[in-house]
């Protein structure tokens, strides 16, 4: 724990830890730092913050692990939605699935799976605006207690020309990924499933609450995971890792790589040659037993 000092506590005032308590905790916003210098690590992101920046997060993560900035009750400003806060709203619409598509009519309401809602999509200065202005990442909705769509509220960003989510500031924690140069990304990606699973768990939260920078501004990021097209991978991690500490936390499990290409961590060569399967060997300790099994993963070419 590196915790930035408040703007009160400044010589002169400034800095970007007002203080603000979060109204609630509803989202895990994640980023990337878009910072690849070799020495643009976790620390130093913390120090970052500590020295003052206009920026701020609740923690920065690296293959090594997590250095918080900024207390998970407190506002940082990460997002870029301003001081604008969560909230549902009953679209009328019954679901039919947990994600639905979402478009904008003609006259300026959002869509539901094709149907008509009675909500207005905002606007740019009165300019009604398309499905394509819709930032990519998508508007948060789920099913309610009376099977309707509810739909986030929601503003348009006009510094990325995307329709976005409210509640990335004052209703969600931020968690600034590092992508520096000769960084095990795999083992950062890792660290942050870890970490999302133990803050989702602590505020009674499941993963599609787990969103991107991206659906909060309309920014790309976090651009190392958007761009590879990892997002839904990852949040298959933070499912597993979140199973793991709720019900298999009295486990031990041990792994053992039968592949060369593959350690014991479960980390892989870039240089896999020919190689067309992984095989390893998990061995799993509960209450005085113990039982092994091999298995076997295709590489997909």
């Amino acid at each position: 724990v590196k915790l930035m000092p408040k703007n009160s506590e400044r010589p002169g005032g400034g800095g970007s830890r007002p203080g603000t308590k979060l109204t609630s905790v509803e989202f895990i916003t994640i980023h990337d730092t878009a910072s690849t210098p070799a020495s643009a690590t976790a620390e130093a992101h913390a120090n970052l913050l500590i020295n003052g920046f206009s920026a701020s997060w609740h923690y920065a993560i690296d293959e090594d692990g997590a250095f918080q900035s900024i207390p998970l009750d407190e506002v940082a400003w990460h997002a870029g939605d301003g001081s604008r806060t969560f909230g549902l709203t009953d679209t009328g619409v019954k679901a039919n699935g947990p994600y639905p598509e979402i478009t904008i009519s003609k006259d300026g309401y959002f869509e539901i799976n094709g149907e008509k809602t009675k909500i207005l999509a905002p606007t740019s200065d009165g300019r009604i605006l398309t499905s394509s202005h819709i930032t990519p990442s998508g508007i948060y909705t789920e099913i309610g207690e009376n099977g309707n769509y509810y739909i986030n509220n929601t503003y348009y960003n006009k510094d990325y020309a995307k329709i976005s989510n409210h509640g990335g500031n004052r209703n969600s924690i931020g968690i600034e990924s590092c992508v520096n140069y000769g960084s095990n990304y795999q083992m950062t990606v890792r660290h942050l499933a870890k970490l999302c699973a133990e803050l989702l768990i602590m505020h009674d939260l499941n993963v599609d609450r787990v969103l991107q920078h991206n659906n909060f501004s309309g920014k790309p990021c976090p651009n190392s995971i958007r761009t590879t097209g990892y997002w839904d991978n990852f949040l298959d991690l933070i499912s597993m890792e979140k199973f793991a500490k709720e019900e298999l936390s009295d486990v031990e499990f041990i792994w053992e790589s039968l592949t060369p290409i593959m350690d014991n961590k479960g980390m892989i060569s870039l240089n896999i040659g020919d190689t067309k399967e992984l095989n390893y060997k998990v061995t799993a300790k509960f209450d005085g037993h113990e039982l092994t099994r091999t298995a076997t993963t295709k590489i997909l070419s």
